[in-house]
């Protein structure tokens, strides 16, 4: 490819970048302080609440403190479906705690992370699949999953304890970092699990930190580089996520 030719693409793209604008479209849905928001394979659109509280009558007719995941079916749906309890191997969980991430694992199942808990649920029946107690109390961060369906995840406010990396069982498998003290709210991770991001908030060491393993879970990752630092602006990366 010849030079002149080189440039115009180059040119075109650019433009084509920079001539690309998001426009409103539309309030889909107004409540107070959403947490996490994840469409689906099926193009279902799952919403989850910092601190939005409802109740529900249980089976003997007393009032039960709910904090659901509103799952819509689209974004003209105006009657969602409440996910309010989860059973996993027998045992049923009331979502009464507030969602703090919402993602996709490998095969499109939605991983909700939660205060101290990670569960993956079934995209299709909204049932509860595999669940994850982190050993420490506290809020977990968005999880992230790669394509061999690794998950990815650490504390909000992590105090030293480690970057996990668990299995497809939700088995711990490997640490990203054994020691982690930056705050963030959400991880990222590339397909082939050897690029993970922490989008670090508070820590005096804000920006998106890269780390890298040859390997990917197998191996050691290390320190690469912190995205979306200058001299003058420093990005609060309150949540990460690739496009489409």
């Amino acid at each position: 490819m010849s030079k002149a030719l080189y440039i115009v693409l180059i040119l075109i793209l650019s433009i084509s970048i920079t001539s690309a604008q998001w426009v409103f479209d539309k309030d889909f849905v107004k409540k107070p302080q959403p947490h996490g928001i994840v469409v689906d394979p099926a193009g279902k659109i799952w919403i989850g609440y910092y601190s939005y509280t409802d109740t529900i009558k249980n089976a003997a007719g007393a009032d039960v403190p709910v904090a659901p995941i509103w799952v819509y079916d689209n974004v003209n749906d105006t009657d969602p479906t409440l996910v309010t309890f989860l059973t996993i191997n027998g045992r049923t969980d009331t979502l009464n705690f507030y969602c703090r991430g919402l993602s996709l694992d490998n095969n499109g199942n939605v991983l909700f992370s939660g205060s101290q808990v990670l569960y993956r649920i079934n995209y299709r029946t909204l049932e509860g699949m595999t669940k994850y107690l982190h050993p420490a109390t506290g809020s977990l961060t968005k999880a992230a999953c790669d394509a061999n369906g690794y998950v990815y995840i650490t504390k909000v406010v992590p105090g030293g304890t480690p970057l996990v990396i668990l299995d497809t069982n939700f088995q711990f498998y490997s640490n990203v970092l054994d020691f982690c003290n930056t705050i963030q709210r959400s991880v990222l991770v590339s397909p082939d699990g050897k690029d993970v991001y922490i989008g670090t908030i508070y820590s005096g060491r804000n920006g998106v930190r890269h780390y890298h393993s040859d390997d990917g879970p197998d191996g050691i990752y290390a320190f690469v580089d912190t995205l979306g630092t200058t001299l003058t602006k420093v990005m609060w990366a309150q949540c990460l996520d690739w496009d489409p």
